[in-house]
């Protein structure tokens, strides 16, 4: 196989590349392509940030992944060190929600699936708390996977849990319905074909490990 020219390649082209790939470059380059996407994500992060929308789920992920400094730096990185970076880079990159433009798109398709499965109306600051919660209850094991009927499921619970509790914090949340919806989830859903009721959406797809 002909040795990839990383020059002059496009961050298209770099996100497009596989793990197999990124393995066979050398150092150098694996630091040239890195810091080319790292440079992309540094200025996402600044525009989150700077919004008044909230902690993104794909910005949520990177915290996690790279500390709450962000530390997206190639500088004085072993080979290792710019895998993982160049890892949790690409995926904070890909990410509907690592862009304003598509956080809010994700924000907007939330509230209409909601809407129309429990009739009510949702402000964006109840998405972003849903979505804390939601990612919380991940970390925690008690709701399994992204994007799946689990989650779709305990998002209802926790806007359902928000509206009868409009100042709960995130543990009142998770309190409150973290054991009932892990014994019907489990009971009901997990073993029926009720799963059908829900549809596979990739509004999840963004919160990474």
């Amino acid at each position: 196989m002909p040795k990839i020219n990383v020059k002059g390649m496009s961050i298209k082209d770099i996100l497009s590349m596989d793990y197999e790939e990124i393995n066979k470059l050398s150092k150098s380059d694996l630091a040239r392509v890195t810091g080319r996407i790292t440079a992309v994500a540094k200025k996402r992060v600044t525009r989150l940030e700077r919004s008044d929308l909230g902690e993104s789920p794909a910005l949520r992920g990177l915290l996690k992944s790279r500390g709450k400094d962000v530390d997206l730096s190639v500088k004085g990185k072993d080979r290792n060190q710019l895998m993982k970076l160049w890892s949790n880079s690409r995926n904070f990159v890909k990410a509907k929600t690592s862009t304003i433009t598509g956080y809010k798109k994700v924000i907007k398709k939330t509230k209409e699936i909601l809407t129309e499965k429990t009739g009510r109306t949702y402000s964006t600051g109840e998405v972003n708390t849903m979505f804390s919660a939601l990612h919380k209850m991940q970390e925690m094991g008690i709701v399994e996977g992204h994007g799946t009927a689990g989650s779709q499921y305990a998002l209802e619970q926790i806007s359902e849990y928000l509206s009868e509790n409009p100042n709960a914090s995130i543990d009142d949340i998770i309190n409150g319905i973290g054991e009932e919806y892990e014994s019907y989830y489990r009971n009901t859903y997990e073993s029926t074909e009720d799963l059908d009721d829900y549809e596979e959406i990739d509004i999840f797809d963004d919160l990474f490990d």
